[in-house]
Formats: structure tokens, sequence, C-alpha cells
């Protein structure tokens, strides 16, 4: 049987744009007040989808590593002309359950469509 490595090449791509986008330096913009947690709450879902989805790591696993970059991430930033808030770090921990939880439920719904979609091919094979 072949093994596929989507998961993992997207999630190191994803890995990448994300370190890039939230270490550049950015000019302060006067947008709306607490919508950067949104975005850090939605990249970091993204960002444990793929794993999650495939259920190549344990979840745990996976949301500490998560966790463990979103925080090393905030803490770099000031060295990047960037701040660094605890409220960031919370929003990438909310967004990493939120992506593992989808990931998980995706995963189980296509699990359980194949097991019916090889169960009504075993049937029809059978009949035969």
């Amino acid at each position: 049987m072949r093994k596929y490595y989507t998961d993992v090449f997207l999630t190191f791509a994803l890995l990448t744009g994300l370190t890039f986008a939230l270490l550049w330096p950015i000019e302060a913009s006067g947008g709306l007040r607490g919508g950067d947690k949104v975005v850090h709450f939605l990249a970091f879902a993204i960002l444990a989808f793929p794993i999650a989805c495939t259920g190549r790591l344990r979840m745990s696993i996976l949301f500490f590593a998560c966790s463990i970059y979103g925080g090393v991430i905030e803490l770099l930033q000031p060295s990047f002309g960037r701040g660094a808030e605890v409220l960031d770090w919370i929003a990438d921990m909310l967004g990493v359950a939120f992506g593992i939880f989808v990931g998980g439920k995706f995963c189980q719904h296509n699990k359980r469509n194949n097991l019916d979609r090889d169960s009504q091919n075993s049937n029809s094979h059978a009949e035969r």
C-alpha cells in the first residue's frame, strides 16, 4: 500500500508561510481592535487541520506542537518590530483546538463514507 504525505507537505508549506506572515514587520493600522485575533485563530486552525484530518499524530501532540510554535512566534515578534501579546497566543491555541476538532470530524466522516462505499462495492461483487 502506498503511503501519501500530502498532509505533511501542506502543513510545512503552511508553517513556512505563517512564519513569514507572523514575523514580517507591519505598520500599525487603525483597523478593528482585536481583528488580528480572528486572523490568528483562523491561521492556526488551518495549520492544524491537515494533520488532524489524517490522524497522523495524536491530537494531544499536535495541539502541544502547534501551541508551542505559536508561543515561540509571539516571543520572537518583538525582534521583528511587532508586538507580542498573550491574547494572540490564546487565539492561536483556540484556533489549533478548532482545527483539530474540525479535522477529526472530517476524518471520521470520510472514513465512514469510505467504509460504506467499500461494503456496497463488496456486496455488489458478491451478487455477481
